[in-house]
């Protein structure tokens, strides 16, 4: 995730950029207190750390995805699961192609699959989601939403509407009674999943 591709020039557009760095973790109190230019002095400073302790890695992650290209899918979801964490296999599946993404995914077991979606790009996650097989689909959201229910927020945003209708219906919407969503676009995104569900309720 980079500052850059946020356009942050607002106060509620640092607090959206703060909170996805770290998806299921409440940002503090009192960071919202904190004036507009401090707050954006403060993403700018996070970058910087984050660019620094990354640096290089880009290249690392792109050399493994290219190296995979030649191995069999069998043997990647082998070592993927005994030797590969899935924060790492989620930067290494950024460098893929949708189809090669899709023919690792196939196989690999449920949980780990989902954890891979929690570290992974919104936009390439909402792309698998969308060619995955219905039952695993319905897996994958099902799990995403007892364990990351923010993080399946963020994804169904990048989502279209006919996608967003079919997940409405695998999510315990109670998980997020107890969830204080500080971004704007996440509240909406919940909004608009319940709608789906009431929607379907009145034509019942």
């Amino acid at each position: 995730m980079d500052i850059k591709d946020h356009h942050i020039v607002s106060k509620e557009k640092a607090i959206e950029y703060l909170s996805e760095l770290i998806t299921d973790t409440p940002l503090p109190a009192s960071i919202e207190a904190l004036s507009e230019h401090e707050i954006l002095d403060i993403c700018k400073f996070v970058q910087q750390v984050i660019d620094q302790k990354t640096a290089g890695l880009d290249r690392l992650f792109e050399m493994m995805s290219k190296t995979m290209k030649y191995i069999p899918n069998f043997v990647i979801h082998s070592m993927s699961i005994k030797y590969i964490a899935p924060a790492i296999a989620a930067r290494i599946t950024e460098k893929l192609t949708i189809k090669q993404a899709l023919g690792v995914a196939d196989g690999l077991p449920l949980d780990y699959s989902a954890e891979v979606a929690r570290y992974s790009n919104n936009h390439l996650s909402a792309e698998i989601l969308s060619h995955m097989k219905p039952l695993q689909m319905k897996k994958v959201v099902y799990y995403l939403a007892r364990h990351y229910p923010i993080k399946l927020l963020d994804i169904a945003e990048q989502l279209n509407e006919s996608m967003i209708s079919s997940i409405s219906k695998y999510i315990d919407y109670s998980v997020y009674s107890s969830i204080q969503l500080q971004a704007p676009k996440r509240k909406a995104m919940l909004a608009k999943l319940q709608s789906k569900i009431e929607n379907r309720k009145s034509k019942i």
